[in-house]
């Protein structure tokens, strides 16, 4: 699958909740305002809905402690860590007030754009 829009890697993984429970599902590895990547102990199948929440750094720069989200489970690939699963989402339902959060989460603990991370194994 080639993505059309670009992702913006993260230095500290945020936590990945499943929202009603609050269960941790992984940790954020990227996001844009179209999708997500996060790295996950756990398997999701293609086309599984997630309703997730996405805990935020604790600073006074984001105002509010999560972002809440449908997403629908759109790849999964091994991580490096063989142990984990990199699970690949696309948003379905997004508040839009949000939205400038995700560029924020990006400039706050995003790598600069010229760091090529893998996190993905390749075979």
């Amino acid at each position: 699958m080639n993505r059309q829009y670009s992702r913006k890697p993260l230095v500290l993984y945020l936590d990945v909740l499943e929202q009603a429970s609050q269960k941790l599902l992984g940790h954020l590895g990227d996001i844009s305002e179209h999708g997500m990547m996060f790295i996950s102990q756990g398997t999701f199948p293609i086309g599984q809905r997630i309703s997730l929440a996405i805990r935020l750094p604790n600073s006074d720069d984001f105002g509010q402690p999560m972002i809440e989200a449908l997403v629908e489970v759109r790849w999964t690939k091994p991580n490096l860590n063989p142990r984990l699963t990199c699970i690949g989402c696309q948003f379905l339902q997004l508040n839009s007030a949000d939205l400038p959060l995700i560029k924020k989460i990006g400039d706050f603990i995003g790598f600069d754009a010229s760091v090529d991370v893998h996190r993905v194994a390749h075979n």
